[in-house]
């Protein structure tokens, strides 16, 4: 894709949050014509369930399904970012 500009941007910690949580509104969103790009924070490590390389299937996957124009992961450590000892 040339044009990288998105017109909606979705963000949370974790691979799957928002495709769990926003799921139905992304799909609505590109829909509706809107270019959508997500980040997740982290690769969700440390985590007991599955891999980093399985979840990063899984997101691939999930971007296609829903029509999303990939965002990176920003490469946190989960549990690292700010406030999320408050939370």
């Amino acid at each position: 894709m040339s044009d990288q500009t998105l017109d909606v941007v979705f963000t949370m910690p974790h691979p799957d949050d928002l495709e769990i949580t926003c799921g139905g509104t992304i799909a609505k969103l590109v829909k509706l014509g809107h270019k959508v790009g997500v980040i997740h924070m982290t690769d969700g490590e440390p985590t007991p369930q599955g891999t980093p390389e399985q979840r990063a299937k899984e997101t691939r996957e999930a971007a296609a399904i829903l029509g999303i124009t990939r965002g990176p992961h920003a490469r946190c450590v989960a549990g690292s970012l700010p406030g999320a000892t408050d939370l």
